[in-house]
């Protein structure tokens, strides 16, 4: 700021002493009030004293009061949960700048005050859900502003995952927006960073053949709990799934050429990454297998250096470690399938390190008895896609329980038995409010490759009589998507499903979740199968009714 950092002095502030106020000695019932100002954005410092300070105090919180912070219908019969998702969007609203023009849905409001590409993906979409579609589509914008002649696109140095990040935020932004002749638009730098991922695996497969990342990717910084340039495996995990997106676009857009040459891409990586995973896969004590996401013999795991280092004990790497990009490689990167033997054997891991708080704990940088809170919806996301939507639902609660009393989370803290207060991380941290409400839609609304999922995780405590779910107009890449499931007396029930089918991309087959053997859709009966699921007729509106069987 051109001011000088000097208080107004209304009340016995000490001008000549900046953040300093005179004692003063107050008797039953009196008061004193004041205002530290600091002008960084006026040009005219005149008449910034207490008045304005109230004034100004006074107008943001009508502002916010006054404000629509759901722009799309969104409703719970949890009312906790509903509060939740307000105060989420709220925080993810309070955080969105104009940077260099464009909305920028910022992490956090200090240290992490900036964009962060794998960050962004998630607070794009979950600005979406909430109906700030102008906004977050200009978040590619705000990504080509990353890209690099080299055609990668990146941030962060030696962050190499953040062009497939971005291939897959690329892809998913548009195909939410029906907007494929952005895509064609697109499609240069789409190519040309696909290119610079094979330069990558060039530059690996050069490396000596004793290197511990000869043939798959070299090393980079992994992030999230793994500190240091070294080989790892999150880069491959989200390299994968830019790949699949990228490839799978170009199928559907008719590019022949770069559709072979992008699924060959994909293919030559995964098959490297099964060659190195068989070699690096270790076991926990009671024999599962699982996989470090650091390489063995390849760099340092560099400590955070402005957190004093604990013990070599308690400052080891665990098996959990880092396995955020893991997650997300499984869903929403659906790189591996449901049942294959890496998705089991990280939810058999989650489920060992859970019980303290219902958190997975040991994931992140604090890897003494902590937890990073918005892990849950990391792993939340993986039991739902693996069919566990109680596993799902639980880390949802323990997640909001995690919260602070304003509704929002630090990312990392100790566990609370262990009385060691260690925080790390912004507060409050967005991607974690945008996180809660990306696990809230997708256990009512779920995409799964070309199948649309409906109710896949809504608990038994949300169909009590008088209870409604309602969300209008949820995007998704089969276009928007309005559900109202409303609970009646004796456990019959409605579900009203609307659908937009001019999009591009259709559902192949629409499912819904349904605890009820007698339900009619659209006036015709429709069989459940022993998991609960019906399959519905791909049509612009469908009504359901039944009776929910407890």
């Amino acid at each position: 700021s051109p001011y000088p950092l000097v208080p107004t002095n209304p009340t016995g502030f000490r001008p000549a002493s900046a953040l300093a106020t005179a004692p003063l000695v107050l008797q039953g019932g009196e008061s004193r009030s004041g205002a530290l100002i600091f002008p960084l954005n006026y040009r005219d410092d005149a008449g910034l004293d207490e008045a304005w300070a109230q004034r100004a105090y006074a107008e943001a919180r009508q502002y916010w009061q006054d404000l629509t912070i759901l722009r799309l219908p969104i409703h719970l019969p949890d009312q906790d949960l509903m509060d939740m998702v307000t105060a989420c969007a709220r925080n993810i609203l309070q955080a969105r700048e104009i940077e260099n023009g464009l909305p920028v849905f910022k992490v956090g409001p200090t240290c992490y005050r900036s964009l962060f590409v794998v960050d962004g993906h998630f607070l794009l979409e979950a600005a979406m859900y909430l109906g700030l579609q102008e906004d977050a589509y200009r978040g590619v914008d705000t990504l080509l502003r990353r890209v690099h002649p080299d055609g990668s696109i990146s941030e962060m140095p030696y962050h190499s995952k953040e062009t497939g990040i971005s291939l897959f935020t690329m892809v998913r932004q548009c195909e939410l927006m029906k907007d494929d002749p952005r895509l064609f638009t697109l499609w240069p730098v789409i190519r040309d960073a696909v290119g610079y991922i094979e330069q990558l695996r060039e530059q690996a497969y050069a490396l000596p053949v004793d290197s511990p990342c000869h043939g798959l990717m070299p090393e980079a910084y992994a992030d999230g709990g793994l500190g240091g340039k070294r080989g790892e495996y999150t880069t491959v995990f989200w390299t994968l799934a830019g790949l699949k997106a990228a490839a799978q676009t170009a199928d559907r857009l008719g590019m022949v050429d770069d559709a072979q040459r992008f699924h060959q891409d994909f293919d030559s990586l995964m098959a490297d990454y099964r060659r190195h995973a068989a070699r690096d896969m270790q076991r926990l004590p009671d024999g599962t297998p699982y996989l470090p996401m650091w390489k063995s013999y390849s760099g340092d795991h560099n400590w955070i250096p402005h957190y004093p280092r604990q013990t070599p004990a308690e400052s080891r790497l665990t098996p959990a470690s880092a396995t955020w990009a893991l997650c997300q490689a499984i869903y929403p990167g659906e790189v591996f399938d449901a049942q294959d033997e890496l998705v089991q054997n990280l939810l058999h891991l989650y489920d060992l390190v859970d019980d303290e708080e219902g958190i997975p704990a040991l994931t992140g940088w604090l890897p003494y008895q902590s937890l990073w809170n918005y892990n849950a919806s990391f792993g939340a996301h993986v039991w739902l896609y693996a069919g566990r939507p109680d596993k799902a639902l639980d880390y949802l609660y323990a997640f909001a329980n995690h919260a602070s009393p304003t509704r929002v989370w630090r990312e990392e803290q100790s566990l609370k038995a262990t009385g060691h207060g260690q925080l790390f991380g912004d507060m409050p941290h967005n991607w974690a409010s945008a996180e809660f409400i990306r696990l809230v839609r997708h256990l009512v609304v779920f995409e799964r490759g070309d199948d649309l999922e409906l109710l896949p995780g809504v608990p038994a405590a949300w169909r009590k009589p008088g209870d409604v779910i309602h969300f209008g107009d949820t995007p998704t890449r089969f276009g928007p998507v309005s559900l109202r499931l409303e609970t009646g007396d004796r456990g019959a029930f409605t579900l009203d499903i609307g659908l937009d089918l001019s999009y591009p991309i259709q559902p192949r087959t629409i499912k819904v979740k349904l605890q009820s053997r007698e339900v009619k859709v659209n006036g015709q009966p429709i069989g459940v199968d022993p998991e609960g699921w019906a399959q519905l007729p791909v049509e612009q509106a469908i009504h359901l009714v039944g009776v929910w069987q407890h």
